[in-house]
């Protein structure tokens, strides 16, 4: 997976990524705001803090470096890298938010759960498209209503418009589940292009996806 090297920079923040060799603070601040997501708004995830509370190092160093993801967040425009500092008391972790992006070999690898949307089940059959999903968006309560959340987003649609394609010259198109009831974050997603594209069978969800 080859990207071209990004970085946003906002008044309040930087929005960057994880190296595919993440250092273990890296691994650290990750595994901090991921926990903190799950306990925080346990209604947003298909997992749960009890049991990645349980996760041991080695498979978080295997979901932070693996090679068919790309795990983005933000941090405070003063702090200049994503290490916390020597000496520093920062509650829980500074990270204000993460995204992460799924790679068409991932999901291929583990397909979803739910079933894609008629069309873009279609298209995918057909071979006509490859598939990137979009996981674990979370932005920490005291960094809401920044433009935290849709720095990520723009971030995350940038790496994967970037991306080298496995599939050749096929159509990139993103993919994201949201909670029905959840408008705030069905009004971020459609701000930025992504359109709704039926209900996940059985949840309360439903699939929305960019670029079809």
């Amino acid at each position: 997976m080859s990207l071209n090297p990004m970085h946003i920079v906002a008044s309040n923040f930087n929005i960057s990524d994880l190296p595919q060799n993440a250092s273990q603070e890296q691994i650290t601040n990750y595994k901090l705001i991921r926990l903190s997501s799950l306990y925080t708004n346990p209604e947003a995830f298909g997992s749960t803090f009890a049991r990645e509370s349980l996760f041991t190092p080695e498979t978080w160093f295997d979901r932070v470096n693996g090679q068919a993801r790309r795990i983005i967040f933000a941090i405070p425009a003063h702090i200049q890298h994503e290490i916390l500092p020597s000496g520093c008391n920062l509650p829980n972790t500074f990270w204000m938010g993460t995204v992460c992006v799924l790679w068409p070999e991932m999901i291929k690898a583990i397909p979803p759960v739910d079933p894609y949307p008629l069309e873009l089940a279609r298209r995918e059959e057909k071979g006509d498209v490859d598939v990137y999903m979009i996981v674990g968006m979370w932005v920490h309560p005291d960094s809401r209503r920044l433009g935290v959340g849709k720095a990520l987003i723009h971030y995350a649609i940038q790496n994967v418009l970037a991306a080298e394609s496995a599939g050749g010259e096929k159509q990139k198109v993103i993919t994201l589940k949201v909670h029905e009831g959840n408008k705030a974050a069905t009004a971020l997603y459609q701000g930025v292009g992504f359109v709704s594209m039926g209900p996940v069978d059985g949840s309360g969800g439903k699939w929305m996806v960019y670029g079809l």
